[in-house]
């Protein structure tokens, strides 16, 4: 990593927040090395994926996934989902595509509020001891051990024989590179009109300071190697003919947690297919 990141400078985001809010540090980064810098951080979580975890340790992490929606930080996702589902047709099924969807954290907010009649799931998830949990817990619905990289190439029309309400996503887009975070969202916008969820927002419309031949990532665990992509998503919505906004405000101070984060959705443009 060092190597990579001996050719990037720091930039500012004061602008952005408010006085005394804790920021991530941010760097603009050679677009040439995008994908360097993403291959150090598949690398860290194939890692994470395969510790050998006791029995409780296990456990534990299988209990955090469950209930990371009732996290502070996660009300915009509540907000947003609660928002999906008032404005859901009644009698007709909400039908899901979760792209990193661990072991149905989404599925089990919905249980816990009532909301799981007629839910049509279809759940993406690299780490097969998450999707095994998702099985096990949620047999009527449907998950597939595949990492974003596969996304683009998975066949969904075989497994949802219906529209797709909207394809999901909470704190995966910015652990992907540009392209491949594209490619996700293309394959998405073939599928559905709507795709929601919860990433990094503060520079959603390229409001961080960045040449052309640069992206903008932020030091989420620098020592670890988790170095994540700062997107610009209401310039990758608009090439795919979706209108984009957030939901939330990235800046909203959450105690404990740098800002930045924030619920958004995208909804087809008219005319645009």
């Amino acid at each position: 990593m060092a190597k990579v990141l001996s050719d990037f400078r720091y930039v500012s985001v004061d602008h952005l927040v408010a006085p005394g809010m804790p920021t991530y540090q941010h760097l603009a980064v050679g677009a040439e090395f995008q994908n360097t810098v993403y291959d150090f951080l598949k690398s860290f979580w194939y890692q994470r994926h395969n510790l050998d975890l006791s029995d409780k340790e296990l456990q534990d992490l299988l209990d955090d996934y469950k209930n990371t929606y009732y996290q502070p930080l996660h009300e915009p996702t509540r907000d947003l989902l609660k928002s999906v589902l008032d404005k859901h047709p009644a009698g007709t099924p909400l039908s899901v595509i979760d792209l990193g969807c661990a072991n149905g954290t989404l599925l089990h907010y919905l249980q816990s509020i009532d909301a799981m009649d007629d839910v049509r799931f279809v759940g993406v998830e690299p780490y097969k001891v998450f999707a095994d949990d998702l099985r096990e817990t949620f047999p009527e619905q449907q998950v597939i051990v595949g990492n974003a990289e596969e996304f683009p190439d998975m066949d969904f029309d075989s497994r949802l024989d219906l529209p797709v309400t909207t394809v999901f996503c909470s704190l995966v887009l910015y652990m992907l590179s540009p392209d491949v975070a594209k490619r996700c969202l293309k394959k998405a916008t073939e599928m559905t009109d709507l795709i929601c969820g919860f990433d990094y927002c503060l520079n959603a419309r390229g409001e961080i300071e960045s040449n052309d031949d640069e992206v903008v990532m932020l030091e989420y665990n620098a020592p670890t190697g988790q170095i994540y992509f700062a997107h610009e998503y209401e310039k990758y919505f608009d090439e795919l003919g979706f209108s984009f906004e957030t939901t939330s405000e990235p800046s909203r101070p959450v105690e404990g947690r740098e800002v930045g984060h924030a619920a958004f959705r995208a909804q087809r443009l008219r005319g645009k297919s």
